[in-house]
């Protein structure tokens, strides 16, 4: 090996396998993207490695989402609901107990979905 086939060894060809290794990477740890996009985006990588990785890096988006800060309807209406039991319990429409059973409720149905 000669010095010019070392230097593009080092210089061009390892450069260009960690960042497609770190495309292919990023890609599954995001929570933003759907199955078909990430399989999509994939595709564009695995077949088309420079472009595909120039791609998914100019047009992802910046920063994932983490996945336990996805706000949705759902998160807004058990916002809602917490709010409300929260109204009655200072009301004295509802005691200790029943806001604490009406709270556990309202959460476990949040966690299961």
């Amino acid at each position: 090996m000669d010095f010019w086939q070392f230097f593009l060894l080092l210089v061009v060809f390892i450069p260009l396998a960690i960042i497609w290794v770190a495309a292919i990477f990023d890609l599954f740890k995001r929570h933003d993207l759907s199955g078909v996009a990430k399989a999509l985006w994939l595709l564009a990588i695995i077949m088309l490695p420079v472009v595909g990785v120039v791609t998914y890096l100019i047009f992802r988006p910046k920063a994932p989402v983490p996945e336990g800060d996805l706000k949705t309807p759902y998160d807004q209406s058990v916002a809602q609901d917490l709010s409300q039991l929260q109204d009655l319990h200072q009301s004295g429409a509802i005691d200790d107990q029943e806001y604490a059973h009406a709270k556990s409720a309202v959460l476990y149905n949040r966690t299961t979905g």
